[in-house]
């Protein structure tokens, strides 16, 4: 969300703005994501593979369509400038917010409910590491690269229950 949030400040004219409409899109789009992430069977690795790999890829299509985005409309007054911040961010929100309750809801279907705390304290540390780091490697790296990282980031869960899930059927056998 800081790289969203410092991607927007030039477009939309002021920082404010730019705060104000990202954090609200990804926290409004997140919890709908949150509430769509029902309908996934979370017991499937496919769905959740199928959820990373959909949030990478979205991710960096983003980098390039939003760039293309503000170039074309950067003269628009802020209003719609504002209306088109919402649509570009409210897709990769919304994928975002079904992660955590699909991870969870697969803790709980497989009998591992003692961690879910633990997976709500990580969540917590990494969210406030990852946002004092993107703006630190935005600085070095620029703001296309730590959303590339941010993607990767994503396929990260999905890739880890992958590979545990094929240590518990070699583990069955």
């Amino acid at each position: 969300e800081m790289v969203f949030i410092q991607k927007f400040i030039l477009y939309l004219e002021h920082p404010i703005y730019s705060y104000s409409v990202v954090l609200a899109t990804i926290l409004l789009c997140a919890g709908i994501g949150s509430y769509m992430s029902r309908r996934l069977n979370a017991a499937r690795t496919t769905h959740f593979m199928a959820v990373g790999v959909v949030i990478a890829a979205s991710v960096v299509g983003y980098v390039f369509i939003v760039q293309e985005l503000m170039l074309r409309t950067i003269g628009y007054p802020v209003l719609y400038k504002i209306i088109l911040a919402v649509l570009a961010n409210a897709p990769i929100s919304i994928l975002m917010g079904i992660m955590l309750p699909l991870g969870l809801r697969r803790l709980t279907e497989f009998g591992l409910d003692e961690l879910i705390p633990y997976c709500w304290a990580m969540n917590g540390a990494l969210s406030v590491l990852a946002s004092v780091a993107a703006i630190i490697l935005v600085i070095f790296i620029g703001f296309e690269r730590v959303l590339f990282i941010g993607a990767f980031c994503y396929l990260l869960p999905p890739l880890f229950i992958s590979l545990s899930s094929k240590t518990q059927n070699s583990a069955a056998l």
